[in-house]
């Protein structure tokens, strides 16, 4: 944390106190169907502000671009993060096997001295595989195609890299493509 060194302040009567908001942690266990725990898989936490709390109460946010913080999950699905930034909304991404984000999950919010304990519940995935044809109705062989979750119920622009849990993948020599 970097604070702006200013003249004005060199007698306590004139100090300003700043206090920083205690940590907050948050032990996460990862579990599928019927409660079996899934081992190895990667929780990122993101926050795209900090909080500095100030005396009084009043707080303002100092912005640093975003924040993110990962851990893996044991045999036994749990993984723990502590040091985190508390009133700040958290973003959850969940990976599992080199796939794309589980981003289902709702934000999360600590509050400062908290220690949350959760259990999400991953749902199986789906495969999705099929055929790139050209407009004779020929294979089109290594076209790149992209995969995003829909976030909206009409017509939308897709962005390249731009939005999370995105997927890409190639056809191969005979057209054909799968995500998982």
């Amino acid at each position: 944390l970097q604070v702006p060194v200013t003249t004005g302040h060199e007698a306590p009567s004139l100090a300003r106190e700043v206090r920083l908001a205690r940590h907050a942690s948050l032990a996460v266990r990862l579990t599928e169907g019927a409660g079996v725990p899934v081992a190895g898989a990667m929780v990122v936490l993101r926050a795209e502000q900090d909080q500095v709390l100030l005396e009084g109460g009043s707080s303002f946010f100092l912005r640093r671009g975003d924040e993110k913080v990962s851990a893996t999950s044991d045999e036994a699905g749990a993984c723990r993060f502590g040091a985190l930034v508390p009133d700040v909304a958290l973003r959850v991404d969940v990976q599992r096997g080199g796939g794309a984000p589980w981003i289902d999950l709702p934000p999360i919010t600590l509050r400062a001295g908290e220690q949350r304990a959760v259990e999400w519940r991953l749902e199986a995935g789906a495969r999705l595989t099929g055929l790139v044809v050209g407009p004779s109705g020929a294979p089109v062989p290594h076209e790149e195609l992209w995969l995003q979750r829909a976030n909206t119920n009409g017509p939308t622009f897709f962005e390249v890299g731009l939005a999370r849990g995105s997927r890409r993948t190639q056809s191969d020599a005979a057209g054909r493509f799968t995500f998982d």
